[in-house]
């Protein structure tokens, strides 16, 4: 296993930082790249994610959430084999299977995936497989997986703040949001408008192994 990139994403709303938290890292394991982070809520991990990548394609993906006590934690998994997508909740007797679109593409959720994902949505739209987050206390629906049809747009590739685009579709609608890829196609941050205010999530500290 090599280390290939690592930092953290923070959250603020309406200018003021939130108690809200993505760290991550990207591994070499084996011929595969796995991304590895946590989405985190004062300071404790809600959401752990680890996605497997073939290529610059998402293939496999495992999502735990909730406390990490025995029983209390909720885990899923997902892996793409065309032309469906197979997951499951631990503790199944089978997989599940979700018809896939020709062309669909799995988003782990992580901010620091969104890079891959907006540049091959610029070259054209495609179905995204998103793991639903509405409602934890549906059991039955949350983390289970939601087809959405998602593009973007390069709206300005001024290198001082960083490659600029408008995502649509989703959360998102066709009002859009936000987001800037920085040289090396990592999110440097981005900013979306919701009931609760404005929303802007902002990298806070990335590196690449040397």
């Amino acid at each position: 296993m090599t280390l290939l990139a690592q930092g953290i994403y923070r959250y603020w709303r309406d200018g003021a930082l939130q108690d809200i938290s993505e760290p991550w890292q990207w591994q070499r394991v084996g011929d595969h790249r796995v991304l590895r982070g946590q989405r985190c809520v004062a300071g404790q991990p809600l959401l752990d994610i680890e996605a497997t990548y073939e290529g610059a394609e998402c293939r496999q993906l495992r999502l735990r959430w909730g406390p990490h006590s025995a029983g209390e934690a909720q885990t899923l998994h997902y892996v793409c084999r065309e032309p469906s997508l197979h997951w499951r909740r631990e503790g199944d007797a089978a997989d599940q299977t979700l018809p896939l679109p020709a062309g669909s593409l799995l988003f782990p959720l992580l901010r620091a995936a969104a890079g891959p994902l907006l540049l091959r949505l610029a070259r054209a739209p495609a179905t995204v497989v998103v793991p639903c987050l509405r409602d934890p206390a549906d059991a039955a629906r949350f983390l289970t997986p939601r087809l959405s049809e998602r593009h973007a747009v390069l709206i300005d590739e001024d290198t001082a703040t960083g490659r600029h685009y408008r995502y649509y579709g989703g959360e998102y609608g066709e009002a859009g949001s936000d987001y800037w890829l920085g040289a090396d196609n990592r999110l440097l941050r981005y900013r979306w408008d919701s009931p609760q205010g404005v929303w802007e999530v902002r990298l806070e500290a990335g590196e690449s192994a040397t």
